[in-house]
């Protein structure tokens, strides 16, 4: 995956390096699902989720997806603000919610489409970008899908 345009304080948390909670839930509301990706700037003030598909999936499990590192977020964001002693740690950012389908995949090259939603802050209303690799998105587009 390729992003440009990115701010240079951009965080980027691969979530799939932390083990889904499994001990504690058993799954049965796909409640340890979780995202791909998670970026957070501070300067602009914004959290983009990310998935990443190469096929299709039903939306259920892509709103699954990103409600999950949703989640994930949020216990960070406690982290910040019992033990870094962060009152305001993450609060009023931006939330975004992105979907990257066939980016990446060797097809026929074709521009990148952005399917523009709503305003793309839910799981539900989730951005959703398909194309081939040699047009990424710009880091403005999943912020704000008018840019």
């Amino acid at each position: 995956m390729k992003i440009t345009n990115v701010p240079d304080d951009l965080y980027v948390i691969k979530v799939d390096l932390f083990r889904a909670p499994s001990d504690i839930f058993q799954g049965t509301q796909h409640e340890n699902k979780r995202a791909d990706y998670i970026l957070i700037s501070s300067k602009r003030r914004c959290i983009i989720y990310i998935e990443l598909k190469r096929n299709e999936d039903e939306n259920q499990n892509i709103v699954a997806q990103l409600k999950g590192a949703f989640c994930f977020c949020k216990y960070i964001q406690a982290i910040g603000k019992e033990f870094w002693k962060n009152a305001k740690f993450l609060d009023n950012y931006k939330h975004r919610f992105v979907l990257l389908w066939k980016m990446n995949v060797s097809v026929n090259k074709r521009p990148t489409s952005i399917k523009p939603t709503s305003t793309h802050d839910t799981p539900e209303t989730a951005l959703r970008i398909t194309g081939a690799d040699s047009k990424p998105p710009k880091f403005n587009q999943l912020i704000d899908c008018n840019k």
